[in-house]
């Protein structure tokens, strides 16, 4: 195989993972929490609560907020919506508790950082306010105390967390690409000189 097919082949091979790569959305595990229709959709047990987080947009301006979905972006304070869609819902005591994630099973043994005892919530909607003073990765735990049905919804999240820019594996993608066509093409031009030196070429 010559040279120049070698890198039209690898270039067939690299284009189009380049472009999934580019172009896939990451589906990341939010437990029980879910995207549908721009809103976070908080699934417990059969009934369903839509969630909402809130954090000043400007510190010094505390009128004027951003609106997060899952993963809180910045640490300081934090608010939370939950909007209890099944009217059922509003009749249950509901809790709510914040923990340091120790990974799935080991909330018994995981840090509170926050929560909120178990109440009822006749209007439907009800909200808490937190402030993380470190970023981390953290669990939310959503659960009906009380009565006959215990339901709990769990969802990780993370707090302060840097996003991380697929240019960073684009550029490394591209280095890597450049660096093994130079190493074909080197390793190509010293076995084609080793056979013209013993004449079979």
């Amino acid at each position: 195989m010559t040279a120049r097919s070698l890198i039209k082949n690898l270039l067939l091979w690299f284009v189009p993972a380049m472009s999934l790569a580019l172009f896939a959305t990451p589906a990341l595990p939010h437990g029980s929490l879910q995207m549908d229709e721009d809103l976070c959709k908080l699934k417990l047990g059969h009934y369903v609560v839509h969630f909402a987080g809130y954090q000043p947009l400007d510190k010094r301006d505390p009128s004027r907020y951003t609106e997060f979905c899952e993963d809180i972006p910045d640490t300081g304070q934090t608010y939370v919506v939950l909007d209890l869609i099944d009217p059922a819902l509003r009749k249950m005591p509901i809790a709510v508790r914040v923990l340091e994630d120790q990974g799935r099973g080991n909330d018994d043994f995981a840090r509170v950082v926050f929560e909120m005892p178990g109440k009822s919530h006749p209007t439907g909607t009800f909200s808490y306010r937190h402030t993380f003073d470190q970023p981390g990765k953290f669990v939310g735990l959503i659960s009906i105390e009380g009565g006959e049905e215990q339901l709990v919804a769990r969802f990780p999240f993370s707090v302060g967390a840097k996003p991380v820019s697929i240019w960073k594996y684009v550029f490394y993608a591209i280095a890597f690409l450049a660096a093994t066509i130079g190493l074909i093409i080197y390793g190509l031009r010293s076995h084609n000189k080793v056979l013209e030196k013993a004449g079979l070429q």
